[in-house]
């Protein structure tokens, strides 16, 4: 039969791990990506001084990364460093207080303690709750396929699909934070975990609690050299194993007959393949490159939600701002109403949760002497036909004057360097359907739960990975999805 060979169609987190993967194990692998460089979301930009991550800036589940490098025999030390944050983030809220989100649970447990009206006892108890939803939905949702789970189950999927009632799946996060937690401050705080994936902790099910789990149990870190390190490591080591990359060079169509992929297309250029593996937005897949808008997984990722976007200010900042850590939250006022606004009615919020991420306190020469990067970004729609110039003016009027309030400073005449980033930027830059980070929102049981798994149930030879599939989006699930594709390809097409 001769070597397999494999074309992965995009160049970000998930696909330079599956490159890396079927390169190691013989395929002759090649990967299109249509940008200048690897690393999809996880982008940087440089200018007057300032570095910026553009896209994620917190790294969870670094453990993830480190296997990765192991499994390809080589040492993850020489690839990729990081370092535990002994404070995970720094929120403010309307009234005044300044909750500071250790990541030791018993300091954590005192903060709460010392300014809201929560008892150890229910962090506590909350953790735990937390804990056992990862103990059982781990191995299932994050790092196998349902497919394989299903067709050979071990002891821990058997126990898993025996206590489905324990998930958390027919209730919202919201509701079991409000039983956890009595103060609105506590409740505010950790229905923040939903926006993790783009979602409303109002709908989201609370199987989502695994979220705070995995960052305080596991830890939040800084990346040295920033978060775009971290693809940069994952295309050394791809292209070590001889996978080999092709930029600027978007793949128009799948070609495929008789639902089997036989190639790909770069406009009126085809190149033959035996495997397709698209690190693409599913959506864009059937509708796009596949031109498929009839199947029944076409029709269903057609008509999910999609999760929310981002409005990120880039905002190189003359002085340091000791009342800030690396990460930041400045919390609406009505947070119910926030999502909302953006989900019920496709507009920015009237009053949006702030999140500043000033990786200068980390690494000094991301900026200049004296200065700070701060990565400014609210959660927002994408909202076909929005005037962005005028929508961008009026929600950083709003941003200034709530930071210039809490901070007791002038942020504009601090502002030395800007850049902004919309929705349909996202769009534009990363293929994201509607600017979506997440791909499609968690707000129902099925949004949750029906992603697209890593190989076609309907075209022989085609497989996913990335954000937009199975297990879900953020870089260690992204690198996970590639895991996962990779390993059903070498077991479906021998």
């Amino acid at each position: 039969m001769g070597q397999k060979r494999v074309a992965v169609i995009g160049a970000g987190i998930g696909g330079l791990s599956t490159a890396a993967y079927l390169a190691a194990a013989g395929y002759q692998v090649d990967v299109y990506e249509k940008n200048s460089e690897p690393g999809g979301k996880a982008s940087v930009l440089n200018a007057s001084g300032f570095r910026f991550d553009k896209g994620p800036s917190l790294l969870t589940m670094p453990f993830v990364f480190e296997e990765h490098f192991r499994n390809l025999g080589v040492n993850p030390q020489d690839y990729v460093g990081f370092e535990r944050l002994s404070t995970n983030c720094r929120y403010f809220y309307p009234d005044g207080i300044t909750i500071n989100a250790y990541a030791d649970k018993k300091r954590l447990s005192q903060e709460f303690a010392a300014n809201t009206r929560t008892a150890p006892l229910s962090i506590d108890n909350y953790f735990r709750r937390c804990g056992r939803i990862y103990e059982l939905a781990a191995d299932l949702f994050l790092f196998d396929s349902p497919l394989t789970t299903f067709r050979n189950p071990t002891g821990q999927s058997l126990s898993t699909l025996t206590h489905l009632g324990e998930l958390g799946m027919f209730t919202t996060l919201n509701k079991i934070n409000c039983h956890y937690f009595k103060d609105r401050r506590a409740v505010q705080l950790f229905n923040r975990y939903a926006t993790y994936n783009g979602s409303s902790p109002y709908n989201a099910p609370a199987t989502f609690l695994i979220i705070p789990h995995v960052e305080f149990t596991f830890g939040a870190y800084n990346v040295c050299g920033g978060i775009n390190s971290i693809p940069q490591a994952l295309f050394a080591v791809a292209k070590q194993k001889g996978a080999r990359f092709h930029f600027t060079m978007p793949v128009t169509e799948i070609v495929h007959e008789n639902h089997r992929i036989r190639g790909i297309k770069f406009d009126n250029t085809e190149m033959d393949c035996d495997v397709v593996v698209a690190n693409s937005d599913v959506r864009n897949v059937y509708r796009i490159l596949l031109k498929d808008h009839n199947s029944p997984m076409a029709r269903l990722y057609a008509g999910k939600e999609p999760s929310s976007s981002a409005l990120v200010f880039y905002w190189g900042i003359k002085g340091n701002f000791k009342d800030l850590e690396v990460h930041n939250i400045f919390f609406s006022h009505d947070y119910q109403k926030e999502f909302q606004d953006m989900f019920r009615k496709k507009h920015c919020p009237d009053d949006p949760t702030i999140y500043i991420n000033i990786t200068s306190k980390y690494v000094e020469t991301d900026a200049p002497r004296g200065c700070e990067n701060w990565f400014v970004m609210i959660n927002a729609p994408y909202v076909a036909g929005q005037d962005w110039s005028s929508e961008v003016a009026k929600i950083r009027k709003r941003i200034i004057e709530k930071l210039n309030r809490i901070l007791s400073t002038d942020i504009e005449k601090r502002i030395v360097y800007e850049s902004v980033l919309t929705p349909p930027d996202i769009e534009k830059e990363t293929g994201s359907v509607q600017g979506s980070l997440y791909g499609m929102a968690s707000n129902t049981v099925s949004g949750a739960f029906m992603r697209q798994q890593n190989r076609s149930f309907i075209y022989r030879g085609l497989y996913f990975c990335g954000g937009t599939c199975h297990p879900g989006g953020g870089m260690p699930l992204a690198l996970l999805s590639g895991k996962i594709a990779s390993h059903l390809v070498m077991k479906g097409e021998k």
